[in-house]
């Protein structure tokens, strides 16, 4: 069997910046991690329906320094993510790279309002927004490692234009 459906547990690092200069600084970025679940279906043909849920921790402040994991003012996401995945080439059974595009629609689940309330326009941000995805893969048996760009179509600060986010990740998983 070359390929299988099943479930792809990941976690990983992001790295996430906005085109608006005054969330976003030059030399900046907001930086966090995510967990996630992932599932292909109908993986056998080389091309697969794929989707799942992530949920990232990011610095709501931006920073010149990555930290990952210690973030001083926060916002949480959920990412529901659904498109086609395929197999760019396989190397036996053990060894296949993949790329995937995908839709994202991102729930902003809680921020720290604290360091927003007197900086206007820049002190609410919308409950959610619409991304696309784009990613590469590669399976080594069981373990999983993905690169993805996402690009942030709808503002993530209400009255604020070009707020969109855009997001790179790094993942690391197994699948089932």
């Amino acid at each position: 069997m070359h390929a299988q459906a099943g479930m792809r547990f990941h976690s990983g690092l992001t790295v996430a910046s906005s085109g608006e200069s005054a969330i976003t600084p030059e030399g900046t970025a907001h930086y966090g991690y995510h967990l996630g679940v992932d599932f292909r279906l109908f993986a056998e043909t080389g091309m697969f329906f794929a989707g799942g849920v992530q949920y990232h921790k990011l610095d709501l402040i931006a920073s010149d320094s990555p930290s990952f994991f210690g973030q001083e003012t926060s916002m949480s996401i959920i990412k529901g993510r659904w498109g086609l995945g395929f197999y760019l080439f396989r190397l036996g059974d053990h060894l296949k790279v993949r790329g995937k595009v995908m839709g994202v629609l991102d729930y902003v689940s809680s921020y720290d309002r604290e360091p927003l309330v007197n900086n206007a326009p820049y002190n609410k941000i919308n409950d959610s927004h619409l991304g696309a995805l784009v990613g590469v893969g590669v399976d080594i048996t069981r373990i999983t490692v993905d690169i993805a760009y996402e690009k942030g179509f709808i503002n993530a600060y209400q009255k604020v234009p070009d707020s969109k986010f855009d997001y790179f990740t790094l993942s690391l998983g197994l699948f089932f």
